[in-house]
């Protein structure tokens, strides 16, 4: 036998007992939490969707994007006990329904983010926008939250849309909700492929700072979407806390703050207004400081309602979720509520 071939078959060998290792300790890994990490926001069911002529192409440019439709959101407990059974009501902008104002509106509240700001789990009542809309009489909130969304899907909007054609307020403001994991979601790490199955939208960030679109992340790379969903789908990796590409922070944090910078560029070019906010969540600050500078430096104004974490425990969560329950909202609420009636009060 030559020594090339044994060469080769001692690779292979070492080859085959990685795998077995590697499979073994999935297994384990399988074995201590069998929960589906695409099961971690429940599960989803379209109840009705009537004709909308936008609904195709804004779903080819956000990747998903629920427009005159009403879809209902449950999620059990091991034990199956319901957590939460929600149904959400998008109108014909593709906004989630909010109770109307008790006055005649003078402004504008665009409320933006992904679930925290849709109000996952919650009545439509309850969300954090519908909260704000009794403490705001003289102003419209408008709830253009969507559960998994980012801030390269909120900038993305902005370029398909302009949002003053369908917001008769003229002054007003425009918050972000910002939570941790939308560092890992602006740049499509193997977790977040895992449950969106790479339905985000991507930029290319140019030497001279642009941004440019560079389509739906599956459809522009549909080899990497799928090693990167394969990846995501570990409970190893999940277990061991790794995710993939390799995370880097201050890589992450520059990106999102540029990202931010651009929606905050689109709102003041179409409502003609720098009243654009970023709002840190409770319990949210893995990278805030980190953030917070680079959102300094461009600019950007941002609201942290300061309520340390011990006063924003477990149980203003759904419990084995992430997502805060009605007296979590409800929480938040009566912090921010009197910092945007100041800062809309000032308009004119």
């Amino acid at each position: 036998m030559s020594r090339s071939w044994r060469a080769i078959r001692a690779t292979l060998l070492w080859l085959g007992v990685a795998a077995c290792s590697i499979a073994s300790l999935e297994w384990g890994a399988r074995a201590i939490d069998p929960n589906p990490i695409d099961q971690i926001g429940g599960s989803f069911e379209i109840i009705e969707e009537r004709p909308n002529a936008d609904r195709i192409d804004m779903r080819r440019n956000l990747g998903w994007y629920f427009v005159d439709s009403e879809i209902r959101n449950r999620r059990t407990d091991a034990d199956g006990k319901p957590v939460y059974d929600a149904t959400y009501r998008f109108d014909s902008r593709g906004r989630r329904r909010v109770p109307a104002p008790a006055s005649t509106p003078r402004h504008h509240l665009l409320f933006s983010g992904g679930s925290f700001a849709m109000g996952h789990g919650l009545a439509e009542d309850r969300s954090l926008p519908a909260r704000l809309q009794r403490q705001l009489p003289d102003t419209r909130v408008y709830n253009y939250g969507m559960s998994g969304y980012s801030p390269t899907h909120v900038l993305r909007l902005l370029e398909l849309k302009h949002l003053r054609s369908e917001v008769p307020e003229k002054t007003g403001a425009m918050v972000y909700l910002y939570i941790d994991d939308h560092l890992r979601r602006v740049l499509v790490s193997a977790r977040v492929a895992a449950w969106s199955h790479g339905n985000f939208p991507t930029y290319r960030w140019m030497r001279d700072d642009r941004l440019l679109f560079g389509g739906i992340f599956r459809d522009e790379s549909p080899l990497r979407a799928k090693a990167y969903a394969w990846l995501g789908h570990s409970h190893l990796l999940r277990r061991v806390g790794l995710d993939w590409p390799l995370f880097s922070e201050q890589r992450a944090v520059r990106y999102t703050a540029r990202v931010l910078d651009e929606i905050a560029r689109r709102y003041t070019e179409q409502f003609d207004s720098d009243q654009f906010y970023v709002l840190f969540f409770p319990r949210h600050d893995r990278s805030k400081s980190a953030l917070i500078s680079e959102l300094d430096a461009r600019g950007i104004k941002h609201i942290d309602l300061g309520i340390e974490d011990r006063d924003f425990p477990d149980t203003y969560f759904f419990p084995d979720d992430m997502h805060p329950n009605a007296r979590g909202i409800e929480k938040v609420a009566r912090h921010l509520g009197p910092t945007l009636r100041a800062q809309l009060g000032s308009l004119p």
